[in-house]
């Protein structure tokens, strides 16, 4: 039998992945499976229902009406995956401290993610609502027993509305969005895990921030020529920062959200019958004080028709790719990318966290 220690410790780092909210990872919107495909270079792209998040804008160009009701998404860091073996051998091995000391060791500076989420919605042309939701947390363990922990669950409703102008060479959108997010951001000792594994909870409320408030956002295309479609896009998120009233009065008050100045560039240089390539560039939170190198986004995309899109980029300096498959009732979304924790996006190959994320809409 493990020691009740290295139970703990070891229970602590298998929960080393349930997504944590985006909000904790400083994204200005919820992020869809497709641009992440892409390198979230999408805010010039704007062509389906995540125009309610990137830009509503986009909201004037559809061409029909789309609906999803249940489409879950789950995804976990490479890491995390190969790490849950480890795990089941350390609990079934009868591991002491030293030998959990080890396992620490070895895993000193990765992060590990596991999160879920789902985002119902209906777009039509000039009008669209949704749902982005996130839930779960991530944990980095240090090499003195101390172990980082991201946990959160946010929720973000947009309503969208949008029209061209220009013979449809202007579109403007705004989005009036509900914002409600809780999250827990700490370094945690054994001593703490010890107490968290009892009766923890007077800890967690002290541990734990939560917001919610109302938010707007405004968003705009402009395609000068039809021939390969050029075209610039900006989008403002949370203008003049979203102001969160507390979300309960036993958790303490979350930060502003900051407003987001983010802009786009796309172009189509092939589109033959049903097949087109999709190029993209994006800087995303220009006005706030990140290194340049996490705010730029590269993407492609080829599609065929809608039954078929495959898509690739660069993000926070590292390579992405996706895939979407759509026959009937079936649609499938597949994305890999990466996040640099690090100040400076590729200063520390430990800091990257490659991840995988898949969603599928389900009947409707």
């Amino acid at each position: 039998m493990a020691s009740k220690l290295t139970c703990r410790v070891a229970a602590a780092l298998a929960l080393m992945g349930a997504g944590s909210a985006q909000a904790l990872e400083g994204a200005w919107t919820h992020y869809g499976v497709r641009p992440l495909g892409m390198g979230n270079a999408f805010v010039a792209v704007a062509d389906d229902f995540n125009a309610l998040f990137y830009n509503p804008a986009g909201l004037a160009r559809l061409d029909d009406w789309y609906l999803e009701i249940l489409n879950p998404s789950i995804g976990a860091s490479g890491a995390t995956v190969s790490i849950f073996k480890e795990i089941t051998e350390l609990g079934k091995s009868g591991a002491g401290f030293a030998k959990t000391l080890k396992f620490i060791e070895k895993h000193v500076g990765e992060t590990h993610h596991v999160g879920m989420g789902i985002t119902p919605y209906f777009v039509k042309k000039n009008f669209g609502l949704g749902i982005g939701m996130d839930a779960g947390f991530s944990l980095e363990a240090h090499s003195d027993l101390d172990i980082h922990m991201n946990l959160g669950t946010e929720v973000m409703v947009p309503i969208s509305y949008a029209r061209s102008f220009l013979d449809d060479r202007l579109s403007l959108g705004i989005t009036a969005k509900i914002y409600a997010g809780f999250e827990a951001d700490e370094n945690l000792s054994i001593d703490t895990i010890n107490s968290l594994s009892g009766d923890g909870s007077s800890k967690l409320k002290d541990l734990a921030k939560g917001g919610k408030g109302v938010g707007f956002d405004v968003g705009l295309l402009f395609t000068p020529i039809k021939t390969m479609a050029p075209t610039l896009g900006v989008m403002i998120a949370d203008i003049g920062d979203t102001k969160l009233a507390p979300l309960d009065a036993t958790l303490g008050k979350q930060d502003a959200r900051p407003m987001a100045v983010n802009l786009g560039m796309s172009v189509r240089p092939l589109e033959s019958g049903n097949q087109y390539v999709l190029l993209a560039v994006d800087t995303h939170q220009v006005n706030q004080p990140t290194h340049f190198s996490h705010k730029l986004n590269m993407g492609a995309e080829w599609g065929l028709g809608r039954i078929l899109k495959l898509q690739t980029g660069l993000s926070d300096g590292q390579l992405t790719a996706g895939t979407q498959i759509d026959v009937k009732l079936l649609k499938f979304r597949f994305a890999t990318y990466a996040i640099d924790h690090g100040s400076i996006a590729g200063s520390n190959e430990r800091l990257i966290d490659r991840r995988y994320l898949l969603q599928i809409k389900l009947l409707i």
